[in-house]
């Protein structure tokens, strides 16, 4: 009875290994990052996303549902991702290090920053951009910063690309064309020549509340990975995507999850939480939870 209840306790183990709360069937040996646990754990955070928040239901009413001078789609606000400025301050501060391959800030040295679906429309336009923009402690260690939106055509409302080139005000960077779907290499590539990536350039990619993270199916997530990482084979990359922070050593084709962000802040969905928050005083501990298998926090020098 014993070598029974054993058994079938192993099985049990073995499904919930394989099989998520959601019913998601996972691979055990990792495809995209360099540790299986992190690798079922952000595609079980996917699967959340899509069935909860990303559904073609709850596009239609994002899509159709008036917000200010654009739709429920381009929803943002200043402020609610300066969690990435707080981290991205203390990266060219040298305060994040990786443990094998030491201080970031001297891996990412003057890199291109491209944020997905950038809310173009939304008030000002490109709010969490335009928090990168005018923070000097971020912005001056950037080569560039691009913004980008999608075009999609199946409502006039939906042309964000169409729209904001109509507009006599233009944003004071660059913003580009994405497809709605990114899973070939080919697009991320033609994405890197439009935005003048030139080879070797560390590149800064973002994904919170966007298409990528929150539309995207596990397996067209998947390949939106895969083919980052084939397109940037010889360039290090930094990916905020959804509430993880996740990085790539060039030459490699596989991604760590260097931690994760606060998810009550940046990822609030009803309530814009950020706007009560005494930013002037947060600290990047508040914001950020390493993960310590690969990277620590160096006190300010």
């Amino acid at each position: 009875m014993r070598w029974f209840i054993f058994s079938v306790g192993i099985l049990v183990l073995s499904v919930c290994m394989n099989v998520n709360c959601n019913g998601y069937a996972q691979s055990v040996e990792a495809e995209i990052f360099e540790s299986p646990v992190d690798e079922q754990l952000i595609l079980s955070r996917q699967n959340y996303e899509k069935t909860t928040f990303g559904t073609e239901q709850a596009q239609g009413r994002y899509n159709t549902l008036r917000m200010g001078n654009t739709v429920l789609m381009q929803r943002s606000g200043r402020k609610r991702l300066y969690d990435h400025n707080l981290f991205l301050r203390a990266l060219f501060q040298g305060r994040i290090v990786h443990k094998q391959y030491g201080d970031l800030r001297k891996i990412f040295v003057k890199p291109v920053m491209i944020d997905f679906g950038s809310a173009i429309l939304q008030g000002e336009g490109a709010p969490t951009v335009r928090d990168l923009f005018e923070d000097s402690a971020v912005y001056s260690h950037l080569g560039d910063l691009l913004a980008t939106d999608i075009d999609d055509h199946r409502s006039p409302d939906t042309e964000f690309i169409t729209i904001y080139k109509k507009q006599s005000q233009q944003l004071p960077f660059k913003v580009l064309e994405i497809d709605m779907c990114m899973k070939e290499p080919a697009q991320i590539s033609r994405l890197k020549k439009e935005a003048a990536v030139s080879q070797g350039t560390p590149l800064i990619l973002r994904s919170a509340n966007s298409g990528p993270d929150l539309f995207y199916s596990v397996d067209e997530m998947k390949q939106h990975f895969k083919s980052i990482a084939a397109a940037n084979a010889d360039s290090d990359v930094l990916y905020f995507f959804n509430k993880f922070i996740l990085y790539k050593h060039m030459g490699s084709r596989r991604f760590e999850k260097l931690g994760e962000i606060d998810e009550n802040v940046g990822l609030a969905r009803g309530t814009d939480f950020w706007m009560w928050i005494n930013w002037e005083l947060r600290s990047l501990e508040q914001g950020f939870t390493p993960n310590q298998a690969y990277v620590f926090i160096r006190n300010p020098e």
